[in-house]
């Protein structure tokens, strides 16, 4: 199995992924926002951490400077680019988010 070096330590995948496992669905992580469903992100960060969020917060990347990616390279190494340990915890965050925020769904005016 790989390894991943850490600290200078060595761990397996299996084993971060365990742990990505446990921090998602223990209540390490206060809030859990998911890319995908931005806006729905935003309305639970500010519903979990109080105040009112400005309309610009619903625009996705409002602030991309001077270095941001060119949109046709990052689908293009999307195409051909695979991490399967990405797409574990990934999908672990996305259940999270939904199993947190699915039935309490809050909508931005």
């Amino acid at each position: 199995e790989d390894s991943i070096g850490l600290l200078n330590t060595s761990i397996t995948t299996s084993q971060v992924l365990k742990e990505a496992k446990k921090t998602l669905e223990g209540e390490r992580l206060v809030f859990v926002g998911i890319m995908e469903d931005w806006n729905e992100a935003i309305c639970q960060f500010y519903a979990t951490f109080g105040g009112i969020p400005p309309q610009a917060a619903f625009t996705k990347n409002v602030n991309p400077g001077v270095n941001h990616r060119d949109k046709q390279l990052e689908v293009s190494f999307q195409k051909y680019y695979h991490d399967e340990y990405d797409e574990a915890i990934y999908k672990l965050a996305k259940k999270e988010f939904q199993r947190r925020y699915g039935k309490k769904r809050c909508y931005h005016r």
